[in-house]
């Protein structure tokens, strides 16, 4: 009876687990919806958009987040898929764009990109540079992480069997 509650409790530990890792890369309808929304106002505003294309970009953006939504829910060629996801977005918004504005577009996306990796590697610098942040995030990992994650596979090496 022991070993069956054990198992059981290790069945629902595993699926309360899992059921996250599953779930995480899976955007919901309304956070679409809202990416969606944030983006296109932007851009409708940064282009000047009629009603009509403002409709037409939200449809593709739409389109394309939650295309990009399913192709992060599965683990094989992840960024092959996205660059494909990408290029497939690109020529539908050059359908809806000019092409003065597509440039305008992709002018300003690089430029953010540019200024992200910019902002990483500054904040990557930093971090490895300052000697008080590397001292105390060792301490985290030997003194909290490790001990917590010994006792917790010590733990289940005594529950856990080769049968399971």
């Amino acid at each position: 009876m022991n070993n069956m509650n054990n198992r059981a409790l290790m069945s629902l530990l595993i699926l309360v687990l899992a059921f996250p890792l599953i779930m995480s890369a899976q955007l919901s309808d309304n956070a679409i919806e809202e990416l969606s929304n944030s983006h296109v106002d932007k851009w409708a505003q940064y282009l000047n958009l009629s009603s009509y294309r403002k409709d037409k970009l939200k449809e593709v953006w739409k389109k394309h987040e939650k295309n990009k939504s399913d192709i992060l829910r599965f683990t094989k060629d992840i960024k092959g898929r996205l660059e494909i996801e990408n290029q497939s977005f690109m020529s539908s918004l050059s359908k809806i764009l000019t092409p003065k504005e597509l440039e305008f577009y992709n002018t300003l996306e690089d430029l953010k990109m540019e200024d992200d990796r910019e902002y990483l590697a500054n904040l990557v610098e930093a971090i490895t540079t300052d000697s008080l942040f590397l001292i105390a995030f060792t301490d985290l990992q030997y003194n909290k992480i490790f001990p917590f994650k010994m006792t917790v596979r010590m733990e289940m090496e005594e529950v856990i069997s080769n049968q399971d």
